[in-house]
């Protein structure tokens, strides 16, 4: 999965924030990006399709494993969201907001 990721600057707060993108997730809901915290390995979670009860409480008290092996403790990266991928502002002055990088990084789907 391919997974865009941008990073903006506010030029009125000077706020940097970073978000990612993926065509490949659904745009009605947000999908997770997990990280190994030993390997580096990123795994994508579509909360929808694949969050029971059991794997629900697992998220929310932070102990959630990942789908390889060796079995590894999985860390919240962020949400990425679906859909096309936003163009960078022509001009600060159109919205204040500028980008200030863009890059893209690749990550196994798991659902």
């Amino acid at each position: 999965m391919e997974i865009t990721v941008q990073t903006f600057l506010d030029t009125t707060s000077k706020n940097v924030t970073t978000h990612f993108y993926s065509a490949q997730c659904g745009s009605n809901e947000s999908s997770e990006l997990w990280i190994g915290t030993t390997s580096g390995k990123f795994v994508v979670v579509d909360p929808g399709l694949c969050y029971d009860e059991k794997l629900r409480q697992r998220r929310n008290s932070g102990n959630m494993l990942s789908p390889w092996q060796p079995v590894e403790r999985l860390s919240l990266v962020a949400q990425v969201w679906g859909g096309a991928v936003p163009q960078a502002a022509k001009s600060e002055n159109v919205t204040g907001i500028i980008e200030i990088a863009r890059g893209v990084i690749e990550a196994r789907s798991y659902a």
